[in-house]
Parts: C-alpha cells; structure tokens; sequence
C-alpha cells in the first residue's frame, strides 16, 4: 500500500508519526504497530484498520473490534468505566465468564461504538479462539 502510494517508508513515518525504523520494522514483520498507530496508519493510507491486521472482517473477535478502534485493551477497560484487570483483559483473551452481564455488555459496546449484539457475538468468538 505504501510503495503503491510511491511513498519511502520515512514519508510514511513522517505522516503517522513514527520512524522510519519503525515503519520498517513492521513491514519486516518484526514487530506490529500499537492499536492506536495501526489506526493512524490505516487513516495514513485510506484503508479499513482490518485491511492492516489479521482480522476477521465478518465474524470479528473483542480483540478485533478493540483494535480497530484505537485502542488497548486498557484505553477500552477506561473508556467503558470497567476494571481492567479482572475483567476487560480476560474477555479479550477469551477467558471471561460465558454470560457477561447486560450492563458490561452495554458498556463495552458504547466504547467501541457498536451494538450489544456485535459485543455478545465478539465475545463468543474470542472464547471460540483462544489459545489453549
């Protein structure tokens, strides 16, 4: 997307904010961009952030719809008012409870700017795929 942009990877850096090492390193597979530059980066470049990460555009996990907004999974912990640790961290691991309460529900889904269904859906797909 970059090279198809004719842009070197210093321009690329220079538009998001990042070196150009660090635009590198992603390329490279060496490391992936934060939430919040991987949003930049799809803004940079005009894509969907799903474009930019293994995502499952359709059927996406908590993880998934978290990233695609910007954010960590401890931005989406305090932009919903609910505790990290014991709660938001594990349900995007896929290891929360299987009946989330309709007021985290509700919560999490005003945070990410989606319904509540799209939240219940993510979470069940987030248990789904977890690592063992």
């Amino acid at each position: 997307m970059r090279e198809g942009r004719g842009w070197s990877l210093a321009q690329l850096g220079d538009k998001i904010g990042v070196s150009r090492a660090q635009v590198w390193q992603w390329e490279d597979g060496r490391s992936v961009p934060t939430p919040h530059n991987l949003v930049e980066l799809a803004k940079a470049l005009q894509a969907d952030p799903y474009e930019l990460f293994d995502a499952d555009v359709e059927a996406p996990s908590l993880h998934d719809l978290r990233v695609r907004r910007g954010l960590s999974a401890k931005d989406l912990a305090a932009q919903a008012g609910l505790p990290y640790e014991g709660l938001v961290h594990r349900l995007d691991l896929g290891r929360g409870a299987a009946q989330v309460p309709d007021e985290v529900l509700r919560k999490l889904a005003d945070a990410l700017d989606v319904n509540t269904e799209t939240v219940r859906d993510a979470l069940h797909r987030s248990r789904q795929r977890r690592p063992l």
